[in-house]
């Protein structure tokens, strides 16, 4: 549809959900600024005010104000309110926009992107963008993943500010008083699976101090655990097939292939580190001990985690020394890269101020100020050279200086650069994933194996995918 106006069973698929999607917000944003009448433009020369919509941390939040801050300086007849929503983003966009209220400029999820683009909720900024010597440039984003996320039926609707990914952190300290040798940064040095599950076994500990292969070993009164591996949805569960050779969505026919053979070895392959090898924490044991995975890695609950790579903002503070490292392979390591797309909403009245915001956040100097405090990896060229990656890379000097922990360079040149890949999310994606997560639920649990979770999972997706294609 060309409209920019939901309809009411359009708004309620999307609003529904919206409760399901990744937890990436904790306050209610501030009131939307009132809206002109459709199509009406502000007068010329006088000043502009504009919304943006996101979510993020107080450090994150606090990077977009200084970015508001410089934009405003360079752009004094434009204003920016940052509408921050760090909790239920989702729900809260979808009643503005229900509202007849959104935001001018906005965070994207990845996931929801192309539905937003096919339902007519994002400007088309395609125009502007072949007129632009800089972004135009082919060379500027790295490619083809760039224009895979944010075309849509080759126009751009937004523009792709990063990557996000999994890989690992460790504390370190516990590694040197159990005397085994941490992961590597290297990814043609990654652990084996084998290797992996051993070294998380030997880190696993009941309260008698049993490991999970010794004679008495406790399974309900486990004090410390090897590794927890965020693996449930997203990005996460996406780079689990991915591990052992299978795109978790085929690019080709746009189908799911969570129930690939190798895919299914996969899926039960992690599912089995909680539920047969006891070395990695049940979502209980979290609410047992009231903690985070943060927290539970400095504490020494856990010695492992495979987690975001946004996560290095908050866990670079712990107080111990922290590692990273590739995620150990099955048949190779990586993982699937996602991100958010910064685009302005059709809806908005100041097309021009808002396109002008959105440029802004593909500007190295944006996009820098994020990867030097953990949050991101690179999209752009320039930031991937070796002087690039120098930039903004601040390898740690001690516990309490640096913010990228030794070995970071490495990670992101051969590990990202090399052992990554991304996908599209067409449209209708987040209805088709939900069914894929709540059946993989069993699994997670242990109720199911992980053939019994796809094999029906799998083409019901698919079959959701396949009406979003067509409608």
């Amino acid at each position: 549809m060309s409209s920019h106006n939901l309809s009411r069973r359009q708004f309620l698929r999307l609003a529904g959900l919206s409760v399901t999607a990744t937890a990436i917000v904790a306050c209610v944003p501030p009131t939307a600024p009132q809206q002109q009448a459709a199509g009406e433009k502000a007068p010329v020369g006088e000043q502009v005010n504009i919304s943006f919509m996101g979510w993020g941390g107080p450090g994150e939040s606090q990077a977009v104000l200084d970015m508001i801050d410089r934009f405003e300086g360079e752009n004094p007849d434009i204003k920016v309110s940052w509408l921050h929503t760090p909790q239920d983003y989702m729900p809260k966009l979808m009643s503005m926009v229900a509202a007849a209220t959104p935001p001018d400029t906005l965070f994207t999820p990845q996931d929801f992107y192309h539905t937003f683009c096919r339902d007519g909720l994002m400007m088309d900024i395609q125009d502007q963008l072949d007129a632009d010597p800089v972004l135009n440039d082919p060379n500027y984003f790295l490619q083809p993943q760039e224009d895979r996320r944010s075309a849509y039926n080759g126009r751009w609707h937004g523009i792709g500010v990063c990557w996000v990914g999994q890989h690992m952190f460790y504390n370190a300290d516990m590694f040197v008083d159990a005397g085994i040798e941490p992961p590597t940064t290297d990814p043609d040095k990654a652990w084996s699976w084998d290797h992996f599950l051993e070294v998380a076994r030997e880190l696993t500990l009941d309260d008698n101090g049993n490991h999970p292969y010794d004679s008495g070993f406790d399974p309900d009164n486990i004090v410390q655990w090897g590794v927890n591996w965020s693996a449930t949805g997203g990005h996460f569960l996406a780079s689990v097939p991915y591990m052992n050779g299978v795109l978790p969505l085929n690019p080709e026919t746009n189908k799911f292939q969570y129930d690939d053979p190798a895919a299914v070895d996969a899926l039960q392959k992690v599912a089995d580190l909680t539920n047969l090898h006891y070395v990695s924490p049940r979502s209980s044991n979290f609410n047992d001990l009231g903690m985070s995975v943060t927290q539970m890695l400095e504490s020494r609950k856990v010695a492992m985690h495979i987690g975001g790579t946004y996560e290095l903002t908050w866990t670079h503070l712990i107080e111990a020394t922290l590692g990273v490292a590739t995620p150990p392979k099955m048949k190779q390591t990586g993982a699937i890269l996602v991100a958010d797309v910064r685009g302005a909403m059709a809806a908005t009245k100041h097309p021009e101020a808002a396109y002008k915001w959105v440029r802004m956040t593909g500007d190295p100097v944006y996009q820098s100020t994020f990867l030097k405090i953990g949050l991101w990896w690179p999209n752009q060229t320039s930031l991937m050279t070796p002087e690039g990656l120098n930039s903004w890379i601040d390898e740690r000097k001690s516990p309490t200086e640096g913010v990228h922990p030794p070995g970071y360079y490495e990670l992101v040149d051969k590990y990202v650069r090399n052992h990554t890949d991304s996908w599209i999310c067409p449209p209708d994606f987040p209805e088709a994933q939900q069914i894929i997560t709540s059946s993989l639920e069993g699994l997670w649990n242990g109720n199911k194996t992980a053939q019994e979770a796809v094999q029906d999972a799998v083409p019901a997706a698919n079959e959701v995918l396949a009406k979003g294609a067509s409608s």
